[in-house]
């Protein structure tokens, strides 16, 4: 990727004397946090719908993950005009170095030389600005890397090329209101925004459709029933939207997409109670978006912009898709889902693996074997395990506990069963308890 030599300099500097000049000094010595201000500018932003403002959001969201990974506990609120140094948030040197870093694998700004300017311009407000200048000089060259949850091994980095995104949400934009007048008048973002599924819907789609973005991602369940109105369009995780309807009584007008993990059918009950209407997509960060669907007894429809090629799916431009499910045509253009692949299972949107979880376990001093399933009854792991000889059980399963607080908390067992030997089928194969 290589940026529009004539004046690419030139444009990055003016980006970030711009910055400099609506996010006016705070920070160290200046007794002061003022505000930015001014308009970013158009020439990208009506091509792409990358503003600054949504810009500045995915890098706030990736930002409080890192910070969460660093030091772990509640990520306070990070304002645009926040000066994010020592003097400010509080990161240090080598913490600013990595969230500099993160962006630059993100958005590949070394290519304009942008991620020098992060270093300097110090304030998500900057940063923003900055990123929209950086998509400004790499037009539809730009590719965006997605990093998958690393549930069955490291995580995976995955790039798509932005106009292959745009090409997904301009078709899923038409196909869900084919009348303009239909569409949404506020997109309300429960997910984080520099995750894929986040990204298009909340940073892509609003931006094609010129409609404003309410980010509830860091709010309690109850924001949804406080801040929602009708004509919103809600983006959330089966799991976040389940929360979230549960503090809610039923309201018209609303709809809701989910992805991220299966849609349980008493999710798609409670939808139907509070008067919202759900949509669920199927996809991955590997794939992007493939399908969605508006009912449980439906198959899901394929994306506009995406073919059916033999049992598999095509897109133009990336080839035959590597999807994670075994799919069932119905028609050409109509599948269903058949089990997944490998052996991932979701808890509350997540993927886990319950072999993983199981050798983590097996590696407790004190068992002999372990095997780990999905408890389809509370949407959490569950543990069956075999103690060696001599060995308390109780005590075990407070070993067994401490050992798990390593895993994420999705890829915990929430419930132990101890035996003699693993439950198994006549056929000897391992079995459900």
């Amino acid at each position: 990727m290589t940026p529009r030599a004539p004046g690419a300099v030139q444009l990055v500097r003016a980006a970030a004397d711009g910055a400099a000049a609506r996010c006016p000094a705070s920070g160290p010595g200046t007794g002061r946090v003022a505000a930015c201000s001014g308009p970013s500018r158009e020439k990208g932003a009506a091509a792409t719908g990358l503003q600054a403002a949504a810009l500045e959001r995915v890098a706030r969201s990736a930002l409080r993950a890192l910070i969460g990974r660093w030091r772990g506990g509640a990520v306070p609120d990070l304002p645009g005009d926040a000066f994010l140094g020592e003097a400010g948030i509080g990161l240090d040197s080598l913490e600013m170095l990595e969230a500099v870093a993160d962006l630059n694998r993100r958005f590949g700004l070394s290519v304009t030389g942008v991620e020098d300017h992060l270093l300097v311009n110090r304030r998500l407000c900057d940063w923003g600005r900055l990123i929209e200048a950086h998509f400004d000089l790499v037009g539809d060259a730009a590719e965006l890397t997605f990093s998958t949850s690393g549930s069955t091994g490291a995580p995976k980095e995955i790039d798509h090329r932005l106009p292959g995104l745009l090409a997904e949400v301009d078709a899923l934009g038409g196909a869900l209101w084919p009348d303009a007048a239909d569409a949404p008048s506020r997109v309300l973002a429960l997910v984080p925004a520099h995750h894929i599924f986040g990204f298009l819907l909340t940073v892509l789609l609003p931006g094609r459709l010129g409609v404003e973005v309410v980010d509830l991602s860091g709010k309690g369940p109850g924001a949804l029933g406080r801040l929602g109105r009708p004509g919103d369009l809600v983006v959330a995780t089966p799991h976040l939207l389940s929360l979230a309807l549960n503090t809610m009584k039923p309201t018209g007008g609303l709809t809701a997409i989910v992805s991220g993990a299966s849609t349980p059918d008493a999710l798609w009950q409670m939808a139907s109670d509070r008067e919202v209407a759900l949509i669920e997509i199927y996809g991955a960060t590997e794939t992007a978006g493939v399908g969605y669907r508006r009912s449980p007894h439906a198959g899901f429809a394929l994306m506009p912009h995406l073919d059916r090629a033999g049992p598999g799916i095509f897109a133009a431009g990336r080839g035959q898709l590597d999807v994670q499910d075994r799919l069932r045509w119905l028609g050409p253009r109509s599948f269903v889902l058949e089990g997944r692949k490998d052996n991932v299972v979701q808890v509350a949107g997540v993927n886990v693996s319950p072999q993983a979880t199981g050798r983590h376990l097996e590696r407790t001093d004190g068992v002999a074997a372990a095997t780990v399933r999905l408890d389809t009854q509370s949407g959490r792991l569950k543990a069956f395990v075999i103690a060696k000889p001599g060995k308390d059980e109780a005590v075990l399963e407070v070993a067994l506990r401490m050992g798990a607080e390593a895993l994420p908390a999705a890829a915990r067992p929430a419930r132990y069963t101890f035996g003699l030997r693993l439950p198994t089928t006549p056929a000897g194969k391992l079995s459900d308890w």
